[in-house]
């Protein structure tokens, strides 16, 4: 209700002191910059009148005034009236009456609530004292910063056109919620086609390549990612999509080796995999969004392994570079994701990028998670690591990147993507000072396998008719940038004596092919 401010504000004025001082202010109506009443003229309080004459009269009389005209007051009458509060036995809780007892804890006061309504007006030294008295509280009101926190401030035309679009979507979305489990078949696959749209929209948005046209594309690159993932927290998406998430999924599990499971319901499964998208975009570089799904880890664990359904990437996404949350539950990530990829029997890239996660949080490596991830590559390494471990195998991962599975957004099971990404947490467990870790680096990638690659990558033979074909420059560079980063932190950067004494060694092929 828009005139909850005002009445508010009129509520708690009562019990203050009064002035018998003439008002050195005039009320004006925001929108049209106008005064209010007779035309021309200003409306202010008769002289050796209460000055807070007006909005007590606007509080009682609000249907007077109309909807959309309200009076503002001055500056320096809201300072002296917060001013009288603050210094009264109350100040720090802000209760001016016994109903505002009953109020929730971290809710909005009374006087915070008047506040903010005043921060909306046109009036710039109105809107600005407003503020900083709110401001002010900072230091002494732990459920007031909970509650800034939530402002979205927005100070352009075109995030404020971004914001009134994303909540309209925002209600469609929820319009189309219940009706998502319903059995009315026409109804239910209308709601799933407008989720889908809807939050397809979204993670296109937040990932910068918006899907718009004409003025809506313009506006969309306007509308920074960070913005409009502050615009969707605030309007509380992140809610609705779980009320998605929380729904049941049914799944046949699968009998053959390297397939996943399959999902009972195909509508609600194409619905889930643009949920665990949206999850991945959305997480990105926002704490509380990440804090808020965490709670809700076991939802989105509970659907990895069904096809279709990017669970390691939005796994990954709600802890990624949070060292609380990586503490809290990187073991328990890492033994899932392994134990996945073993119990299917499969190659997935994109479940060793989530590992990753756990392994390296903000630039800096976790010990213990290093650890657990090499437990499984060593113990295990014929399983995982592919196309590393066998000479036969050199020639198999050259056809594969011939074949167009380097890099390939069509193939989640990609071999040549699986190993250049564990090679990737090879060289990540390799980081830091942890010499066992880095002992079984180069036991699992000896020195010799790095310099094939970095050598001899380049071309590929064709054996005795002798035909040399060169690898794609952008395809040998994807590969050597891998391994140059393995052997920096397995052999150069490491203090291990063994594995450096091969780096300086003058008649190893590295220095030989460089003369």
């Amino acid at each position: 209700d828009d005139d909850v401010g005002p009445a508010l504000f009129a509520s708690v004025t009562r019990g203050t002191e009064k002035k018998k001082a003439a008002s050195g202010f005039t009320s004006v109506v925001p929108g049209d910059g106008s005064p209010v009443g007779k035309k021309g003229s200003k409306v202010q309080p008769e002289q050796l009148e209460d000055e807070l004459a007006l909005p007590l009269s606007y509080a009682n009389d609000v249907e007077k005034w109309g909807l959309a005209k309200r009076p503002l007051w001055a500056a320096e009458m809201v300072t002296e009236l917060v001013q009288t509060l603050f210094r009264s036995d109350m100040y720090g809780r802000e209760v001016i009456e016994v109903r505002a007892l009953k109020e929730p804890e971290g809710a909005l006061s009374v006087v915070s609530r008047v506040l903010l309504d005043l921060c909306r007006y046109r009036d710039p030294r109105l809107s600005r004292r407003a503020f900083q008295l709110l401001i002010c509280q900072l230091g002494q009101r732990h459920e007031f910063v909970r509650q800034i926190a939530g402002v979205h401030m927005i100070v352009r035309p075109r995030s404020a056109r971004a914001y009134f679009k994303t909540r309209t979507d925002i209600h469609e979305f929820r319009m189309a919620l219940p009706w998502v489990h319903r059995d009315d078949v026409s109804k239910r696959a209308e709601a799933m086609r407008s989720c889908e749209r809807l939050l397809k929209k979204w993670t296109q948005s937040l990932r910068g390549h918006g899907g718009g046209h004409g003025r809506d594309a313009k506006e969309e690159a306007d509308t920074d990612e960070g913005e409009l993932r502050r615009i969707l927290f605030q309007l509380g998406a992140h809610r609705s999509v779980m009320e998605v998430l929380l729904l049941p999924m049914r799944r046949v599990f699968t009998k053959k080796e390297g397939e996943l499971d399959t999902a009972v319901d195909k509508e609600r499964q194409e619905l889930f995999d643009k949920c665990h998208e949206f999850v991945a975009a959305l997480c990105e570089k926002h704490r509380t969004l990440q804090e808020f799904f965490f709670e809700h880890r076991q939802v989105l664990q509970a659907h990895l392994g069904i096809v279709g359904l990017p669970v390691a990437e939005s796994l990954g996404a709600l802890v990624k570079d949070h060292e609380l949350l990586v503490q809290a539950s990187g073991e328990e990530y890492i033994r899932t994701l392994f134990g996945a990829l073993r119990h299917y029997r499969t190659k997935r890239g994109a479940w060793l990028k989530a590992v990753r996660d756990m392994v390296i949080v903000g630039g800096v490596p976790v010990k213990h998670h290093q650890n657990v991830a090499l437990e499984y590559l060593a113990l295990h390494s014929e399983e995982l690591c592919v196309l590393m471990m066998e000479p036969s195998q050199w020639n198999v991962r050259i056809d594969l990147v011939f074949e167009g599975e380097l890099g390939a957004s069509h193939l989640t099971t990609s071999r040549v993507d699986y190993h250049l990404a564990c090679i990737h947490l090879l060289a990540d467990c390799a980081m830091g000072n942890n010499p066992a870790s880095e002992v079984q680096v180069t036991a699992l990638v000896p020195w010799d396998d790095i310099m094939d690659v970095l050598l001899d990558i380049d071309v590929r033979s064709r054996g005795e008719s002798g035909v040399v074909e060169p690898l794609p420059p952008a395809a040998a560079r994807t590969l050597k940038s891998a391994f140059i980063r393995l052997l920096y932190h397995a052999y150069i950067k490491t203090k291990m004596l063994q594995p450096r004494e091969q780096v300086v060694r003058l008649d190893n092929r590295f220095w030989e092919a460089t003369r």
